[in-house]
């Protein structure tokens, strides 16, 4: 599995031949848009700075687009949505949190939150004694490196 950080909240999460798309940017936002082709898009709030699904459409890829809570299941990928009330640009929204299995991983992905008041990774990272973690472009990550993972941190460039 390979995930790779495309700006704003959008992620890109690869295994075998699937791709799946975290909130994509749409061409509408003043943040700069995706393009790349996705099975699947998942959309945490209708805004356009999360809502470009038409953006991970290319070529043969037309996302199945997965845009509030429930249960899904697409090809091999399980999905649970979890909704919940946020302030995003000081307007109150609903929210999809994503648990997503696939490859026997589960992968949580947590949508458009609330804008924290503190600096919550840097907290986090002192939190777990992980200061020092130097950020990466992408992660590359399979199910044996998993097993063997024991409070591993690893942080994605912005």
């Amino acid at each position: 599995m390979v995930i790779t950080y495309h700006g704003g909240q959008c992620f890109k999460v690869s295994f075998g031949n699937t791709t799946l798309a975290f909130d994509p940017i749409a061409k509408e936002s003043k943040l700069t848009s995706v393009k790349f082709g996705s099975d699947v898009a998942f959309i945490s709030l209708n805004h356009p700075n999360f809502n470009g699904s038409s953006q991970v459409a290319l070529g043969n890829k037309q996302p199945f687009v997965v845009s509030g809570p429930g249960e899904y299941e697409i090809g091999e990928v399980t999905v649970r949505g979890f909704g919940v009330k946020t302030t995003y640009e000081n307007v109150e929204h609903f929210n999809t949190i994503y648990q997503v299995r696939l490859e026997e991983m589960n992968l949580v992905f947590l949508g458009a939150l609330g804008d924290a008041e503190i600096d919550p990774l840097n907290t986090f990272l002192k939190e777990v004694g992980a200061e020092t973690v130097k950020p990466v472009d992408k992660l590359t990550i399979k199910k044996r490196d998993v097993v063997v993972m024991e409070g591993d941190v690893v942080v994605l460039s912005v």
